[in-house]
């Protein structure tokens, strides 16, 4: 039987013409959708939507407004520091308007004492010369004929009423060419004290020495025996000897372990811990401890051979005051910034002790 021959599978060629009528078919449909469109868009007539309720027009123009940034919380604290500053400038300006005008009257001062001392040296000299002059003493018809400028006896006389009058006026003027005292106000800046720190109190307008220098060594003696107590309890109170008119009452406390809060019974003894102070108190024992302000400000006082033996640049002294010794506190306080001597004040209320707690803290802060 005679079969036929199929022909191999050939791959179907691109027609350009087919590839035509597809586009232009495609731009066809978007032409006339495009037509129904802007057709059916110019017949439509919209009618008005009525809404059920009224819009709030009156928060919708609240909330359009732009909000006012809020207020800086530090602007009342800014505007009163400012206020302050600007016046201890105008009283900064005062005090040097003040002190050139006393610098130039006091130049001017000097000047007239010193024109005074050359007029009095002059009329010293000249009297020195007339009182040597050796003359044959004239007859009194002579000297009455002389003029009266050159009369020996007026001349002498004149002198020495010129010479008296000099030396009134250079008197005079050596008393008032004396500057006045200028007080030095320090800038109201504080640091932290960083060197030596001399404690006083002042109660009752009395300056008394705090010696926590001495008393804070004796707590160093406690501190090494405290470790075998503080095996088997929290914390150890004690209190140092007196040293002068006080005594210091101390607290040394055992490290708790984190997360135990209050007393949490006994400690474990056989555990590892560290301990140190976490406190103090200045216990007075005399009422009238202490100098009255006018013997302590007095050369040979107890307060002055301690500060007169200070060092302005390694030392610096704070003042524990009471409300009633403000008056003093700044006596002295005006004596030491004399003397470059960084100085700290404390007020304290008439109830409250001198004392430091770890926990609370307590730095001195000085000008």
């Amino acid at each position: 039987m005679y079969r036929r021959r199929r022909k191999p599978p050939q791959a179907e060629q691109f027609s350009f013409d087919s590839f035509l009528d597809v586009v232009a078919n495609v731009v066809g449909i978007i032409l006339r959708l495009i037509l129904v469109a802007w057709a059916g868009a110019r017949s439509y007539k919209g009618d008005k939507i009525e809404l059920p309720f009224a819009p709030p027009t009156e928060q919708v123009q609240q909330l359009a407004q732009k909000a006012p940034p809020p207020e800086n919380p530090f602007a009342g604290r800014i505007r009163e520091e400012e206020g302050k500053l600007a016046e201890a400038k105008s009283m900064l300006t005062r005090r040097l308007e003040e002190l050139a005008g006393t610098r130039l009257e006091r130049s001017r001062l000097e000047g007239e004492n010193a024109l005074a001392r050359a007029e009095l040296e002059k009329l010293e000299s000249e009297k020195r010369a007339l009182v040597s002059v050796k003359s044959p003493e004239p007859t009194p018809e002579a000297e009455e004929a002389m003029p009266e400028p050159h009369k020996p006896s007026k001349k002498l006389d004149e002198l020495t009423e010129r010479i008296g009058k000099a030396r009134e006026q250079i008197e005079y003027l050596g008393k008032n060419s004396k500057p006045g005292k200028v007080h030095r106000w320090r800038t109201p800046i504080s640091q932290t004290v960083q060197s030596e720190e001399i404690i006083f109190e002042i109660r009752e307008n009395r300056i008394a020495a705090i010696d926590i220098g001495s008393m804070l060594d004796e707590v160093q003696e406690s501190l090494r025996k405290a470790g075998e107590v503080l095996q088997n309890q929290w914390v150890m109170e004690g209190t140092t000897s007196p040293i002068g008119a006080f005594r210091l009452k101390y607290t040394i406390e055992r490290e708790r372990p984190p997360g135990l809060l209050g007393e949490a019974g006994k400690p474990d003894d056989r555990a590892r811990f560290r301990y140190g102070l976490t406190g103090w108190e200045v216990l007075p024992l005399d009422p009238k401890r202490g100098e009255p302000l006018e013997q302590a400000m007095k050369e040979g006082s107890a307060f002055r051979r301690i500060v007169d033996n200070l060092d302005a640049k390694e030392s610096a002294v704070t003042f524990c005051i009471y409300p009633d010794s403000f008056a003093a506190y700044r006596q002295v306080r005006d004596m030491l910034h004399e003397r470059d001597m960084v100085v700290a004040g404390r007020p304290l209320p008439f109830e409250a002790p001198i004392a430091m707690s770890t926990k609370k803290g307590t730095v001195s802060r000085g000008q």
